[in-house]
């Protein structure tokens, strides 16, 4: 078919490709759905963590460089929306085809500060606590004590990239930016707007009725 777009979908804290198995039947057939797997978990379980933001986003330039002569655009939740923002000024920096669009979900924009600095720290009964308190993370891996023994080396590790990032003003890319956020997340609508500094192009600010 022609005209297909390839949808790069970013993981979010915790998360694997397989985080998104649910989505790859709500697009339309002219959407190649192609979900990312960072280091250290799903199909890359053996591999080492990446523990900064910085990192993780280069090894998704290096898995994907090779795609980017196509119709492209890329989806972060969360952690994902920062990874998707460092990722376009890797993408800009080696000269190639920029993607159609960033659709960002859960998060404001990069230069808005961090509310929670210290949450890989906690204690594993308060980190579940926080886990639990955000919704989405699975009843069946909060209340499973192996289960969550296996997964919670791998969500703070993404915190802690998450909240050892520093802002750097960087050159505005010329790509639309859409930003939704739920009603009942932290995320406000004015830190959803400041999307805007990262664009030389005009931002869409959604919000929708629920939370994270």
């Amino acid at each position: 078919m022609e005209n297909r777009v390839k949808l790069f979908a970013l993981p979010f804290a915790g998360g694997s490709k397989y985080s998104y198995n649910d989505f790859r039947n709500k697009f339309p057939g002219f959407i190649d759905f192609h979900p990312i797997e960072l280091p250290g978990r799903g199909e890359r379980m053996t591999e080492p963590l990446v523990d900064s933001i910085s990192g993780m986003a280069q090894d998704i330039f290096d898995q994907i460089k090779e795609h980017l002569n196509q119709p492209y655009a890329i989806y972060g939740h969360s952690m994902g929306t920062l990874l998707g923002y460092l990722l376009i000024h890797i993408i800009k920096d080696h000269n190639l085809p920029l993607p159609l669009h960033l659709i960002v979900t859960g998060c404001g924009g990069p230069s808005s500060e961090e509310k929670e600095l210290d949450r890989h720290k906690l204690s594993k009964v308060d980190f579940k606590k926080k886990l639990n308190e955000y919704g989405g993370s699975p009843k069946e891996v909060l209340d499973n004590d192996d289960l969550f023994d296996f997964f919670e080396p791998i969500i703070r590790n993404d915190f802690k990239a998450v909240e050892t990032y520093e802002y750097q003003t960087l050159e505005p890319f010329a790509v639309p930016i859409t930003c939704m956020i739920g009603l009942s997340e932290q995320t406000t609508e004015e830190e959803a707007k400041l999307w805007q500094l990262e664009t030389t192009l005009p931002i869409s600010v959604r919000q929708f009725p629920g939370g994270h």
